[in-house]
Order: C-alpha cells, then sequence, then structure tokens
C-alpha cells in the first residue's frame, strides 16, 4: 500500500503548470492524509447515487480557476467512469476564496440542492466561469461576477426555478449546513482549492487524472 501510495505522490511531481498560470491558492500540489473525510450520504450537495460506495468530497470554489480547470478535465472524466457509473459519488463542500460572491454561489448551491438540482446547478456555474476564464485570462477571478442576478439566471438556464432560488439566496435557511461544511474545511486542514478526498487521501491543486483514478481504484479494491 505505501508503495502504491508512493507511486501517487510521483505523479504529482509530474504536474506541469500552463502557460498563463491561474491565480494561485495557498496549496501545495501533493496528496496527504486527511482526518475524518467520510462525510454522511445525508449531505445535500451531492453528485451521483447515495448508495454508491466510494466518496470523492470535493472542497471548491466556484470562482477558482484551478477547480474550474479540474472540473472541465479530471473532474469530468471522473464524473464519467465513476459516478455515472455507479461506483462513487461526489460530495460538495464549499470552500470559498475569491472573494464574497464566491461565497454566495456557493451557498447557492444549497439553494438548488432544495430544488434537486444540485447537479445541474454545479455545471452551469462551472460552465459560465469557464465562458469567463478563456484564452487564459483569469482576471474574473478577482472581480464581482458572480451576483444575485447572475446566479438567479444561471440557475434559471440550469431548470431551477428563479424566485424561489433567488429568495433562498437572501435567506438564512442553510447558514447551519454552510457552516458545517467550513468546519470539515478546518478538521481537515484544507487551505486551497481545489482539494479533493478520496479514501482518506488528500489531492491539492488540479492535478493529472492518473492520481484520481490510482485512489479511486486502490478504494474500490480495498478490504
Amino acid at each position: 500500500m505505501s508503495l502504491i501510495i508512493g507511486g501517487v505522490a510521483a505523479l504529482g511531481a509530474l504536474y506541469v503548470s500552463s502557460k498563463n498560470p491561474a491565480p494561485q491558492t495557498a496549496e501545495k500540489k501533493s496528496v496527504s492524509k486527511s482526518s475524518k473525510n467520510i462525510p454522511s450520504t445525508t449531505e445535500p450537495l451531492l453528485i451521483g447515487a447515495s448508495s454508491a460506495p466510494i466518496t470523492i468530497v470535493e472542497y471548491v470554489d466556484f470562482k477558482c480557476p484551478k477547480c474550474n480547470a479540474y472540473q472541465q478535465d479530471a473532474g469530468q472524466k471522473i464524473r464519467r467512469e465513476y459516478v455515472d457509473t455507479g461506483k462513487a459519488k461526489i460530495v460538495l463542500r464549499p470552500y470559498p476564496v475569491f472573494g464574497e460572491d464566491a461565497g454566495l454561489a456557493l451557498y447557492g448551491a444549497y439553494c438548488a440542492a432544495s430544488q434537486n438540482k444540485f447537479p445541474a446547478y454545479y455545471d452551469a456555474v462551472f460552465a459560465h466561469m469557464s465562458t469567463l476564464y478563456k484564452d487564459g485570462d483569469y482576471s474574473a477571478a478577482a472581480q464581482k461576477v458572480l451576483t444575485k442576478p447572475a446566479l438567479v439566471g444561471i440557475a434559471q438556464g440550469a431548470g431551477i426555478e428563479g424566485s424561489l432560488f433567488g429568495a433562498c439566496l437572501d435567506g438564512t435557511t442553510h447558514k447551519r449546513a454552510f457552516e458545517a461544511a467550513q468546519h470539515a474545511a478546518a478538521r481537515d486542514s484544507v487551505q486551497g482549492t481545489p482539494t479533493i478526498v478520496i479514501g482518506g487521501e488528500k489531492i491539492v491543486g488540479n492535478q493529472p487524472y492518473q492520481i484520481y483514478k490510482t485512489l479511486l481504484e486502490l478504494s474500490a479494491h480495498a478490504p
């Protein structure tokens, strides 16, 4: 087991930044042991079947350029090969880094979940940010782009009832769940985004898909 994890860490060392690197959060590109990392399947921000045997915890910020890069590449492959096939489920835990509107967008994930539309909202917000980050321009990360009107529009485009969603954004219905996610981040020593936890191992930064796949396969074959 230790030899295999060592191989995963070695893969992490192969990560190479792009020509137009995105703004960095405080992160170490490594795989490390997380503390208590298996969430309750009753958590609302769920993608996939709650009965799936493997839990993938995502600490993300919708505005984080590296989160966006992860979602567009490795995240999509994980969805196709593990989540859509019922092998794994994803639990999102909000970790706002890029401003007040980042927190609002992440709170909106709970509002979408209350309409059973969280996966659609997740995909729609990331797709919206992808249009702002085209051609390697990440300046939108420092701008207030996920305002309430923008989020309502994104949500409606994802099939979410807009007036209910907007009212939810203005309220505190999901304050306790949102704060619980922050406590979980502190417990897991999360310091940057994206941070992905699989089978007790914490992967920080946008890493090559093979690293996630290796840990998923280890989890799938764990006794």
